[in-house]
């Protein structure tokens, strides 16, 4: 329990919330599920765990709407890289759990989880349901942003090949499963049918903020 509160406590939080939104159409973080906003189901589900919790976006609607500061990208228009980049680049602890605005079913208890597995070894601990990385649900150190301009400046924009670039602590189903982590938390919302999904999901189990 001691090391797993060490490990809570040298990270923060970086919500994503300057993406394009281009197949639904619309700014997808203000979309409203069971009548709040996707981004209000990740911001309060994870408030309190680390340090600090920020919002990278350029709007500021994002910062009325959650009551939490915001932060700019600083190399504009790439994607989730330069959302990943503002959130290293400027992080006060070790490690940022790096968090999409369209995972409305994200879980503190998968922050708690992952950070368990935090040490010296690894670059990045990042959670792949069913083999599948996802690296805008995962920590990282916050040295990973050297790797982060790297592929910006060469013109690569995807996270994907930036967990390429790094020393991944990959956290598959049976360990997903041993933290207590629902298949539901990886949920995200791409399209009217993801949204309606969701809405099902919602109204069987609701949101478990733990």
């Amino acid at each position: 329990m001691e090391k797993k509160q060490r490990a809570i406590s040298r990270l923060e939080i970086a919500i994503l919330a300057g993406g394009s939104s281009s197949r639904m159409g619309k700014d997808k973080s203000l979309l409203p599920l069971g009548q709040r906003p996707l981004i209000l189901h990740v911001s309060e589900a994870l408030k309190g765990i680390g340090s600090r919790i920020r919002i990278i976006t350029a709007n500021p609607q994002h910062g009325r709407l959650t009551k939490l500061p915001t932060q700019e990208d600083l190399i504009v228009g790439k994607g989730p890289l330069s959302g990943i980049h503002a959130a290293l680049v400027t992080a006060r602890e070790p490690w940022v759990f790096v968090a999409a605005c369209d995972l409305p079913f994200l879980t503190a208890a998968l922050v708690r989880g992952l950070a368990q597995y935090c040490t010296n070894q690894f670059d990045a601990i990042v959670p792949c349901p069913e083999s599948l990385p996802i690296p805008v649900a995962a920590l990282y150190r916050s040295t990973c942003v050297r790797t982060c301009e790297d592929l910006l400046t060469e013109g690569t924009f995807t996270s994907r090949i930036l967990l390429d670039r790094l020393n991944v602590r990959q956290i598959h189903d049976r360990e997903l499963a041993h933290l207590g982590i629902p298949e539901k938390c990886f949920l995200n919302i791409n399209t009217p049918q993801d949204l309606q999904l969701a809405e099902k999901l919602l109204n069987t189990t609701g949101h478990l903020v733990d």
